[in-house]
């Protein structure tokens, strides 16, 4: 899995989750695994790891498949991140 956690001026930390974190259902708490997942103890690790790094850095966590969240954010015809 790829992920990037970016500090932005105005918005702040961000961590771009992709498929890691499907969505803030499987994020939880509790960690609810995506139905696809073969490893169950790793997924949980990952997304501990994932919460961690966002409860240190102040970052939100974008999902890579939440329609919900994507719904809420800014696209590029709608303006620009810093």
């Amino acid at each position: 899995m790829l992920g990037l956690q970016i500090d932005m001026p105005e918005t702040g930390g961000i961590i771009l989750a992709s498929d890691a974190i499907y969505s803030a259902e499987s994020f939880g708490p509790p960690v609810k695994p995506p139905g696809i997942i073969y490893d169950l103890i790793g997924y949980r690790n990952t997304v501990e790891k994932i919460r961690t790094l966002a409860a240190r850095t102040n970052s939100q966590v974008w999902f890579g498949h939440d329609a919900d969240q994507f719904s809420s954010l800014r696209k590029s015809t709608e303006g620009y991140y810093e």
